[in-house]
């Protein structure tokens, strides 16, 4: 989740963080001493991509049923189209 957190706000102040960047090291040692995994990098040597919502949305997958659910609901409350381009 650390991950997740950082590119989040690395985005929402239009700053890029490179995929390889290495965590740090000490935070790894200390989560690996309590038993957890833990990635090397950001991404953990994979490939991140992203698409479109409406280009990969599964009506049967209860994630994307709360995404749309929440698009329905939040969007038209700002004068947005949940199914928006």
């Amino acid at each position: 989740m650390p991950r997740g957190w950082t590119n989040l706000v690395a985005i929402a102040s239009d700053q890029d963080i490179e995929p390889d960047t290495q965590l740090p090291s000490d935070w790894r040692e200390e989560l690996i001493e309590a038993g957890f995994e833990v990635a090397s990098s950001m991404t953990d040597d994979r490939n991140p991509s992203y698409g479109h919502f409406a280009a990969g949305f599964n009506p049967a997958d209860p994630i994307d049923q709360a995404i749309m659910a929440t698009r329905k609901a939040v969007f038209p409350e700002h004068g947005l189209d949940p199914l928006m381009d």
